[in-house]
């Protein structure tokens, strides 16, 4: 039997292959192994801290690409939302609306106030950014798996 048959059959790699099935990192399998090895040469055992840190070994990666795949669409909707603002205000939309709601609620004066309804945007986007980018990632993983059937 080779060594790789031999590495393939140990529990370590069963734990590696199976992180690594679970968070998409097929590639990452060697370093995890290389990983148990060194904590089995230490004469360490495998303990929940040392699962934990092979865990984050594992999904390292995908947290800084699910990072950078909301960074634009994220940036891109509040530039989105400032320019819609500046748009509603230059055409009168804003004005209109406002007296319309004066006139409506019998008020004396409302007014939109333009930096608190862009802060409310910026924080209301991040997960709505988030929630838009995990359905399209799990959208184009689930035609993936159809296609290649």
């Amino acid at each position: 039997m080779t060594r790789q048959n031999q590495t393939r059959r140990t529990p370590r790699y069963r734990i590696a292959r199976w992180l690594a099935d679970r968070t998409g990192h097929h590639t990452r399998v060697d370093e995890l192994t290389d990983h148990l090895d060194q904590l089995e040469a230490n004469g360490q055992h495998l303990a929940i801290l040392d699962i934990v840190s092979i865990a984050a070994l594992a999904v390292r990666d995908t947290v800084v690409a699910a990072a950078s795949a909301c960074a634009r669409p994220y940036v891109a909707n509040l530039l989105l939302g400032v320019a819609a603002w500046w748009i509603a205000t230059w055409t009168g939309f804003i004005g209109s609306t406002e007296t319309f709601i004066e006139e409506v609620f019998a008020l004396e004066s409302f007014a939109f106030t333009g930096r608190d309804i862009f802060f409310l945007y910026a924080v209301a986007a991040i997960p709505l950014t988030l929630l838009v980018v995990l359905l399209l990632r799990g959208l184009r993983s689930i035609t993936e798996r159809h296609r290649s059937r």
